[in-house]
């Protein structure tokens, strides 16, 4: 039941979500080298872009990349700093950079001259969910994928302060319990049948309680806190603001109920597990979550399928994952998307991901990720047609065993989709700190059409070939 709790209390805490997170006592040479650039450590490295397209071959676009994180101070906030040179014949040809400081992101290029531009956080947001409306996404869609991310770190401490609310959303789903019958699958197995039925008013009467009980829980906050960061706590893990929270909860128009049907074998093996929960979405209106995870049996992988319901448009995946006999993790499955007066998106995926540690020949610790994603175009009526597609990636870290030791990266990801062809590769290592150049404070608005100068300019360069 706690697994069901757990993804319950995923959905209630969308005001809460956390953040990405690394086990300090068990890392790989990936979580050094972010653990290093989380705590001031620069990065240097090159980007090599190379594609071929029906129309030809175009040249390669070789990048400097300098990335540093400054941390904050007494007088100054933290800020992301990232330098972007392109690089001809050994040569520094021009130049783009970006800062990101106080919710805003700030640009600049020798391209549009000497000028910085502004795009403050909620232009940010707009471009960034563009893309998943054409795609047909609710807005919710967005938010639950931040959540998930959230929700699937190595936060230890942060795992072990949700562990006591975890245990309360399964003594308060079993205050909703309808029924609970003795059974057979079709294999024989003597089965248990679940079923619950919570009201929305009861849904939402348990957020503000979950709300209220993590604001006034000093070690739980300070863990969401500490794993969200300051931008996030200010606006979601405020204590000052849990009357405005309560509001918000309370305006939520949640049509039907939360159902969970359950079902478990007699040695406490879930079977099946149905979760229907009602949302509501800024952009689409009503919108209805499903889960559903069935047994495979035996040694067949289970089945989860996951449908987010807004209508005309929403966002089905279905999918089983595997551990082959070699130690590679696979997923396969298929995802749809449909959007009102849109095509169809429908495709079936194949993702495996082989990971591996040791020590090279010059005593460096190491740690690979191989991962391989194929993409083939569904099939029905109206579906947007495709060529199959396959992305590859293959990533080596290395650094030594002192913690401050460089830690190195190289990367190389491929694309291949009918007679296009792409190869992004990348290296580079951890680096002494810098102080990064003042950026001043007066910075023009990033308009339309600035960006797509900007684009047009890089895009010319590049197919031109100089």
């Amino acid at each position: 039941m706690k697994r069901f709790a757990s993804l319950l209390l995923t959905c209630l805490m969308a005001l809460i979500s956390t953040a990405l997170a690394v086990d300090m006592d068990d890392y790989n040479q990936a979580d050094k080298l972010y653990l290093q650039l989380l705590h001031g450590s620069g990065f240097s490295g090159t980007l090599t872009l190379e594609a071929s397209t029906p129309d030809g071959t175009l040249e390669p676009l070789t990048l400097r990349v300098d990335y540093i994180y400054v941390l904050p101070t007494q007088t100054q906030t933290d800020e992301h700093r990232l330098d972007l040179t392109l690089v001809e014949d050994g040569a520094d040809v021009t130049a783009a950079h970006a800062q990101w400081k106080d919710g805003a992101l700030s640009v600049a290029a020798d391209a549009l001259g000497t000028d910085w531009y502004s795009l403050g956080a909620d232009d940010l947001g707009s471009a960034l969910s563009g893309p998943a409306s054409r795609l047909g996404a609710p807005g919710l869609a967005q938010a639950a994928l931040e959540c998930l991310i959230g929700w699937g770190g190595g936060n230890e401490t942060l795992t072990a302060a949700l562990d006591l609310y975890l245990t309360h959303m399964d003594l308060w789903i079993e205050g909703f319990r309808q029924e609970a019958e003795l059974g057979k699958d079709e294999n024989g197995v003597s089965t248990m049948t679940t079923s619950y039925s919570v009201p929305a008013s009861a849904v939402k009467a348990q957020a503000k309680r979950l709300i209220m009980d993590v604001l006034s829980d000093s070690q739980t906050l300070s863990a969401l806190q500490a794993a969200v960061g300051e931008d996030a706590s200010t606006l979601m893990l405020n204590p000052n603001l849990q009357s405005f929270y309560f509001e918000a909860i309370d305006a939520l128009p949640l049509e039907d109920d939360l159902t969970v049907r359950r079902v478990v074998s007699l040695e406490g093996e879930t079977l099946e597990l149905d979760v229907h929960l009602p949302l509501y979405d800024a952009q689409g209106g009503a919108v209805a979550v499903t889960y559903n995870r069935y047994s495979g049996g035996g040694d067949m992988p289970d089945t989860n399928a996951i449908v987010l319901d807004a209508g005309e448009t929403g966002l089905e995946l279905e999918y089983s994952a595997y551990t082959s006999m070699t130690g590679v993790r696979v997923y396969q499955g298929s995802l749809l998307s449909r959007a009102e007066d849109r095509q169809t998106i429908s495709t079936d995926f194949s993702l495996t991901c082989e990971e591996s540690e040791g020590q090279d020949d010059d005593g460096l610790l190491t740690y690979d990720c191989n991962a391989v994603l194929t993409l083939t175009p569904g099939k029905g009526e109206g579906v947007l047609t495709f060529p199959e597609t396959e992305l590859s990636l293959t990533s080596h870290f290395a650094s030594g065993i002192v913690t401050n030791a460089p830690t190195s990266v190289t990367a190389s990801l491929s694309l291949s989709s009918g007679e296009t062809q792409a190869r992004l590769d990348f290296e580079g290592a951890s680096r002494a700190k810098w102080t990064p150049e003042e950026v001043p404070a007066d910075k023009a608005p990033l308009s339309d059409e600035t960006a797509t100068l900007a684009l047009g300019l890089i895009a010319a360069y590049w197919i031109t070939g100089r």
